[in-house]
């Protein structure tokens, strides 16, 4: 199985393309992107790990996202966190 963090866009290229410089700078560039992407996946499934989320700001923007009812961001974050599990 290929692991997602570690597959390069150069590897998975046919033999009839992959000497070509320009599909090897393209080639190139998708890594980095896909790199930055994978690096992000545990960032964006934010809700079912909120209890591990110690940045308020993130809290914060999670609630404005869900549109949470009566959310003040001067409660104590345990109180924002609960509120955002009630909103879903």
């Amino acid at each position: 199985m290929i692991e997602l963090g570690r597959v390069s866009f150069s590897d998975l290229l046919a033999p009839s393309i992959a000497e070509d410089p320009t599909i090897k700078a393209m080639a190139a560039a998708l890594d980095e992107e896909f790199r930055e992407v994978t690096e992000a996946i545990p960032v964006v499934l934010m809700l079912p790990r909120l209890d591990e989320i110690e940045d308020p700001a993130l809290i914060d923007l999670l609630a404005w996202q869900m549109h949470v009812d009566a959310y003040d961001p001067r409660e104590p974050i345990e109180l924002r966190r609960k509120l955002i599990k009630e909103s879903v």
